[in-house]
């Protein structure tokens, strides 16, 4: 019955779950206990889905099981050395999971010095880069490591009873020191127990560049930089800010601003406000990669379309009477963004071809007042269509961000633009 259910649920999950989507069989303190050592994940089964990550151990405690986009590694540590093999159709007595199609990498150089620093790293760039605080989430880390210390466990097949200090003593423990590879791992802070130990968050493993081993990570040490990976969350995932905390406060309100936040601003959603919402997500995230943006340190630019200009000044928190924000259209992009506190700017634009010409062609007629009431709900057809294509398509693959390192702060301040949107009211 176990495994009849182990397939259906996995045959149930469809290639569009949501990449944040953490799945468990079986639970880590059962294990470590004694109390139930039965396999609960059967690895092929799994598998028939794309982009699969997993840690756990080999059924019997018999190694430790790192399956990194669809590849199942394992690694066992007998006394002649440690065998790394390829084995899809392994089981494990319990697993974490989760289908990953796309992430999204982060550059950092932030020390890393323990379990512990790994965790905080990984919990604040979840929450900077949308996941919730209590959500769970998987993650991945690539570089060239200064120190990683890791073990396999090994049980004693000869043993009565498994315990904790069974458990501790079955670890076969390794240091490699200048080593290439990547860490995977997953975050909870409501799984301890599951997949997690009592009073950590993370369960990660490390596996070897060249694949010749892995294991669960017990220690890692780094000083420069390497790429931190979080699972795509989608262009609809909010934008991470950090204001101040009242009228005359600190800068330590940390909040979300979302896509249905700025329509409400807004008034209605639009294809402008989704490129909008998008394309300022993606060049603020690229001025702030490892922390929240601090709309107190930001001002910017934008052409003069209603969406535009409220996509601007809502996400980025700069304003026309501070001298933190104007409208012109003399600029190659729909907008330039820039950090007061490094002069560090960047221009954003869509790139070419990705906007339908039959929309650009009846939004002139629409401005004109030149559409009829067909014409006009066809215009909306058309643009319900691109916001959705905006919506659910890399960011890379629809907008150029390009850096400014001259870019020279001349405000050119009018008030004389056409609201475009409520010509046609």
């Amino acid at each position: 019955m176990r495994w009849f259910l182990v397939f259906f649920f996995a045959t149930a999950i469809s290639f569009s779950v949501q990449a944040q989507q953490v799945f468990t069989a079986g639970a880590a303190r059962n294990v470590m206990m004694g109390t139930d050592l039965s396999p609960h994940a059967q690895l092929d089964t799994l598998l028939e889905h794309p982009h699969l990550f997993a840690l756990g151990p080999v059924e019997d405690l018999q190694g430790e099981i790192t399956v990194f986009d669809g590849q199942a590694f394992t690694a066992s540590a007998p006394s002649s050395g440690i065998i790394t093999q390829v084995r899809p159709g392994i089981r494990a007595p319990f697993l974490v999971y989760a289908y990953v199609p796309r992430w999204a990498a982060y550059e950092t150089d932030r020390h890393i010095d323990g379990p512990k620093a790994l965790e905080t790293l990984i919990d604040s760039l979840g929450q900077v880069h949308g996941y919730g605080a209590e959500e769970a989430f998987p993650f991945r880390l690539s570089g060239q490591w200064n120190q990683v210390d890791y073990h396999i466990i090994m049980r004693d097949k000869t043993e009565k009873q498994h315990s904790h200090a069974a458990h501790d003593r079955a670890k076969r423990r390794f240091t490699l020191e200048q080593v290439t590879g990547d860490i995977v791992g997953f975050f909870s802070r409501n799984h301890q127990g599951v997949f997690t130990h009592k009073g950590q968050f993370i369960h990660p493993h490390f596996l070897a560049a060249d694949r010749s081993t892995t294991g669960h990570l017990d220690g890692l040490k780094h000083h420069g930089r390497y790429t931190v990976y979080l699972p795509a969350t989608g262009n609809r995932a909010p934008l991470s800010v950090l204001d101040t905390d009242f009228s005359k406060g600190k800068l330590r309100h940390h909040q979300l601003v979302s896509l249905e936040d700025l329509t409400r601003f807004h008034g209605h959603r639009c294809d402008g406000l989704a490129v909008g919402f998008v394309g300022l997500k993606t060049a603020l995230y690229e001025l702030f990669p490892d922390s929240v943006i601090d709309r107190t340190s930001l001002r910017a630019v934008s052409k003069p379309a209603p969406c535009l200009v409220d996509a601007a000044t809502y996400m980025t928190g700069a304003r026309y009477p501070f001298n933190t924000f104007y409208t012109t259209r003399d600029i190659p992009y729909l907008f330039i963004v820039q950090r007061t506190d490094n002069d560090r700017a960047l221009g954003i634009q869509l790139k070419p071809g990705v906007k339908p010409a039959e929309i650009i062609r009846l939004s002139a007629l629409a401005e004109q007042q030149k559409l009829s009431k067909e014409g006009l709900q066809e215009l909306k057809r058309l643009e319900d269509a691109f916001t959705d294509l905006i919506l659910r398509t890399p960011p890379e693959q629809l907008f150029e961000v390009t850096p400014l390192p001259d870019f020279d702060w001349q405000p050119v301040l009018r008030n004389d633009f056409i609201k475009t949107d409520v010509l046609n009211k």
